[in-house]
């Protein structure tokens, strides 16, 4: 039983995040009152060789006060009057940071009074080593924060990693997924959920979606990993609905405020810009450049033509995935790219073969691969396209990591295998879920010659994400061979797969 199929069956915004000025700072009065509080922490994210972005949320109406130091000298950002137009949520953009440094920081609030001080570090991007973490798909299918089980455990094993930064592959949240005081997993294990009225059902409204970006933030071993981990965050499928698409109206009777994906998903992209360290005024596909890697972040949802048969002889607009705008982005930034590796975290494997429902008798497709081990046909067109172009330009070192199917898997993906011409050989890795259900395996297309040299997949479908069966990634790049280890870990950390890959 696939994980699509278990779950409720089945814009893209092609208008950008608005843009946000950057305040002009106002000291907030400090006068006897009570001082605001940061109930959800703090977090870091695209950090770059001298740009981070530095979030956090109030419980009420204040300023936002950022303190970085570095060699003994301490730099104060004064940010934004945070209110309800944003939920609270406010970010400071840092920029002008010393290349391969470790920096503290503290976060603040000023209001009637000044807040706590909540601390924490990030490393900016340099020559040296570089070291970071992935993994996607966090409180799906209803397990939630179960406290007497410690919470999303697996967040402190990739925190005791001591990656640069951390890759969320997407599905941030389960907008889809209400959680309830008790989950019952399919073998009989009970999760003792932490509740919110949020939750409580499906987000169609934007204070729903507020709500689900900042579900997982009321756990301490949550918060305490974005105190030191910098994220990079990319969206998929359940930051709005399973396997959604632009333009689609919801057959899901679940829905009874709103079914129109383009509204909500209006909201939810608001949401993720108001919840996440993610730059404003810019596209959730960027590049982050760390010096020996570039992070190329791609958005499979935003462009994406509807989830059809995926069976077109000739590319179009039917047949969209990243979308012409976006794929020739990725094309440019791959040509400048600098950096010895170039790293593609897409939202979804290249060569497994993903399902979404049928169409007189014949399979959807919510992935790239339709199950035709043929020549390219639907949105394979895009992915051929892309390999030519890597083989044509002479790029090299191209490595894919993802999430998305609930299962821990390493591919290789070779042109004499595969049905498209000459390509380089490249590794596509995949982890997951952080904690949601486990499932799988998806069966893999041969257009790209993809060949499973490694899986795990759970014992059983909805699998509870205790113990070992959650699952993150962690590479290191080294400065001196510029060899990458990529290695697949379960939930508490041990090794199950490793693949050293030499740089060409």
């Amino acid at each position: 039983m696939h994980r699509r199929a278990f779950l409720a069956s089945s814009v893209a915004l092609s208008c950008r995040a608005a843009a946000v000025a950057k305040p002009v700072p106002v000291v907030a009065p400090r006068r006897a009152g009570t001082p605001p509080k940061l109930p959800l922490g703090v977090q870091v994210g695209d950090v770059t060789e001298d740009r981070a972005v530095v979030w956090s949320r109030a419980d009420r109406r204040a300023q936002m006060r950022v303190e970085w130091s570095h060699g003994g000298v301490k730099h104060v950002e004064l940010g934004p009057t945070v209110d309800e137009s944003s939920d609270f949520c406010g970010v400071v953009e840092l920029s002008g940071l010393p290349r391969g440094a470790t920096l503290a920081y503290e976060v603040s609030f000023v209001g009637e009074a000044e807040s706590e001080h909540v601390k924490g570090s990030f490393r900016t991007a340099g020559d040296g080593d570089v070291v970071f973490a992935w993994s996607g798909d966090t409180c799906g299918q209803g397990y939630g924060i179960d406290h007497d089980r410690g919470g999303l455990l697996v967040y402190e094993a990739i925190r005791a990693q001591s990656p640069h930064f951390f890759v969320h592959s997407g599905d941030l949240i389960y907008a889809d997924n209400p959680i309830q005081q008790e989950q019952v997993a399919p073998e009989g294990t009970v999760f003792r959920n932490v509740v919110v009225p949020e939750k409580a059902k499906v987000a169609e409204t934007l204070a729903e979606f507020r709500g689900a970006f900042g579900y997982h933030l009321l756990d301490p071993v949550v918060r305490k990993f974005h105190r030191e981990v910098p994220m990079v965050v990319q969206w998929d499928d359940h930051e709005i609905h399973n396997n959604w698409w632009p333009g689609q109206t919801l057959a899901d009777p679940r829905y009874t405020l709103e079914n129109k994906v383009p509204i909500l998903a209006q909201r939810a992209r608001r949401a993720l810009f108001e919840y996440t360290p993610i730059r404003r005024g810019h596209d959730i596909h960027r590049v982050l450049r760390r010096g020996l890697v570039d992070v190329f972040v791609l958005d499979a949802r935003s462009f994406r033509a509807p989830n059809g048969k995926n069976l077109e002889k000739d590319a179009s607009e039917i047949t969209a995935f990243l979308g012409s705008g976006q794929l020739d982005w990725l094309k440019k930034e791959l040509l400048a790219s600098k950096a010895t590796w170039k790293v593609i975290a897409c939202d979804q494997p290249v060569g497994l073969v993903i399902g979404d429902g049928f169409d007189d008798g014949v399979q959807r497709h919510e992935g790239w691969a339709n199950g035709d081990p043929g020549p390219p046909r639907g949105r394979e067109h895009e992915m051929a396209q892309l390999l030519r172009f890597v083989q044509e330009k002479s790029i090299k070192n191209l490595v894919f990591i993802t999430a998305d199917v609930h299962y821990v898997a390493a591919h290789e993906y070779a042109a004499d295998r595969g049905k498209i011409g000459p390509f380089p050989t490249f590794w596509e890795f995949v982890v997951g879920p952080l904690h949601a259900g486990g499932f799988g395996p998806s069966p893999m297309d041969g257009t790209f010659g993809g060949k499973v040299v490694f899986q795990r997949v759970p014992p059983v479908m909805n699998q509870p994400p205790i113990g070992v069966w959650p699952s993150f990634g962690t590479v290191s790049v080294d400065r001196g061979s510029l060899a990458m280890t990529v290695r697949l870990q379960d939930g508490l950390g041990g090794v199950l797969f490793e693949k050293v890959l030499n740089a060409s």
